[in-house]
């Protein structure tokens, strides 16, 4: 497992500098899917009440938590 994480480390790094080295233009119909600033979904109106993902988000950590705590 140790040798498939250092791979994987590996694979990121490769990636990231390729990425950084040769930056592909920018579509212009992907334009609408790239945030100009982080928090600008944070922002967006998502829809209301278990429709929203920011309360399914905070939802589903909490269960993890409350599976991590029962179980460990």
């Amino acid at each position: 497992m140790m040798a498939t994480f250092c791979l994987f480390l590996i694979c990121v790094a490769i990636k990231s500098v390729g990425a950084f080295l040769f930056p592909e233009p920018l579509k212009e119909e992907a334009k609408d899917l790239v945030w100009e600033n982080w928090m600008e979904p944070l922002r967006a109106k998502c829809g209301s009440g278990l429709s929203d993902y920011r309360i399914q988000s905070v939802i589903v950590i909490l269960i993890f938590a409350a599976l991590y705590i029962t179980f460990r």
